[in-house]
């Protein structure tokens, strides 16, 4: 991929944009279960594809007050893909040998 080298970006490093149509900066928190490696879609109202997306993952107790807790299984997230539909597409893994509920944790960043 060329790149500019202007500035302090190094060669083959290319700024992508200002996603910036809406609100700077966001959170939100969804709960799921599963098992092994998935792929989930998650709804992010001003979230597209030049969106900066950040996710951790929790384990929850799905009969409680839903906190998150450092559970036992090790839980994973291997993909995170902002899209132009206001979603995200993440790709987890709940390496675990039964169904678990954790907490997909969700930070997006629209700006420079």
């Amino acid at each position: 991929m060329p790149g500019t080298g202007k500035g302090n970006w190094p060669d083959g490093v290319v700024l992508l944009g200002d996603a910036s149509a809406g609100p700077t900066q966001g959170a939100d928190r969804f709960a799921m279960a599963g098992q092994g490696v998935f792929d989930q879609i998650l709804p992010m109202r001003f979230v597209t594809s030049a969106s900066r997306v950040y996710v951790s993952l929790a384990e929850i107790d799905p009969n409680g007050d839903r906190k998150p807790f450092m559970g036992a299984a090790p839980l994973k997230v291997y993909n995170v893909v902002p899209k132009d539909d206001n979603t995200v597409h993440i790709r987890i893994d709940i390496d675990w040998p039964e169904e678990l509920v954790v907490v997909a944790s969700v930070f997006y960043f629209n700006g420079s």
